[in-house]
C-alpha cells in the first residue's frame, strides 16, 4: 500500500550535549522548550521528540507555512541557547507523513541527511530547493520568496541557514529580555534583542566547552556569527522593535 503523504514542511533538530543534561538531570528543559515554543505558534504543527532529537512538522495551506516553520525554529535554538543548550538542525519541504509520534518520509530523510551531514555548526540549514518547493506547492503567494528569505542568511558554503540574530527573528521576550526591557513603555530596542542574544550563545559556548578541533570550529563559527551582528547593530540606525 502506497504511503499517504502529505506535502509539508519538516524541522529536524538535534540537540547537542544531551548526554551531559542527562546526566545533570536537566533534560525536562527540552520538553519546556518545545512547549513554550509551541504555545507561541499555531496549532497546525505536529511535533514529535524522541531522546535528543525532535522533528516538526506543518502542512502548506496558503503558503507562508515554510516561514512560519523558520520563526519556529528561531524560537526553539533562541530558548535553548537561553538555558545553555546548543543545536543544530535541517529543514526541508516535500512528501512526509506525520502524525503524532509516528513521523516518515522522504522530506524527514532529507532534513535528517542536512542535520547530520551539511549543518556541521549550531545551524539550521534549509535544503536548497527548500524555497522553490514552498512557492510551488503553496501556490506562489506574492512576496512570498521575500518574505521567506527575510528570515534567512546565506552562510560562507552557500547554505541558507535560520538567522536567529537577526531583528525579525522570533524568539521567547519575556524568557529572555530583563525586567527592565520588558517595563520600559514602547517597543524594545534592537540594542536589547541583540544584547539578549548574544548572552544567550555565550551561555551556551560557556556551558560546551570545546575539548577538540571540531568542537573550536563550532565555536569559532558562532563567535565570528555573533559578533558580525553585534557590530551591525551598533552601527545601525533604524526604529525599535514592537512586541
Amino acid at each position: 500500500m502506497a504511503a499517504n503523504y502529505e506535502q509539508r514542511a519538516v524541522l529536524f533538530l538535534d540537540v547537542l550535549g544531551f548526554k551531559r543534561l542527562i546526566n545533570e538531570n536537566r533534560q525536562d528543559l527540552i520538553e519546556e522548550a518545545l512547549e513554550i515554543t509551541c504555545g507561541q505558534h499555531q496549532s497546525n504543527y505536529e511535533v514529535s521528540a524522541f531522546s535528543d532529537n525532535m522533528a516538526v512538522s506543518l502542512p502548506f495551506r496558503h503558503g507562508y507555512e515554510l516561514a512560519e516553520l523558520i520563526q519556529f525554529a528561531s524560537s526553539i535554538t533562541l530558548h535553548l541557547l537561553h538555558k545553555g543548550v546548543l543545536s543544530r538542525g535541517g529543514i526541508a519541504v516535500g512528501d512526509l507523513r506525520h502524525k503524532g509520534n509516528f513521523v516518515y518520509g522522504p522530506a524527514l530523510v532529507e532534513a535528517y541527511q542536512l542535520e547530520s551531514k551539511a549543518a556541521t555548526y549550531p545551524r539550521i540549514v534549509l535544503a536548497r530547493d527548500a524555497v522553490a518547493k514552498s512557492l510551488q506547492v503553496g501556490g506562489n503567494a506574492q512576496g512570498c520568496e521575500e518574505f521567506i528569505r527575510g528570515f534567512l542568511r546565506t552562510d560562507f558554503d552557500g547554505f541558507d541557514h535560520v538567522h536567529i540574530l537577526d531583528h525579525k527573528a522570533a524568539m521567547p521576550f519575556h524568557i529572555m529580555l530583563p525586567p527592565e526591557a520588558l517595563g520600559t513603555p514602547g517597543p524594545i530596542s534592537f540594542k536589547a534583542l541583540i544584547d539578549a542574544k548574544v548572552a544567550a550563545v555565550n551561555k551556551a559556548l560557556d556551558n560546551n566547552p570545546a575539548t577538540d578541533d571540531h568542537s573550536r570550529a563550532k565555536h569559532e563559527w558562532f563567535r565570528h556569527y555573533t559578533a558580525q551582528y553585534e557590530l551591525h547593530y551598533t552601527l545601525v540606525r533604524n526604529p525599535p522593535v514592537a512586541i
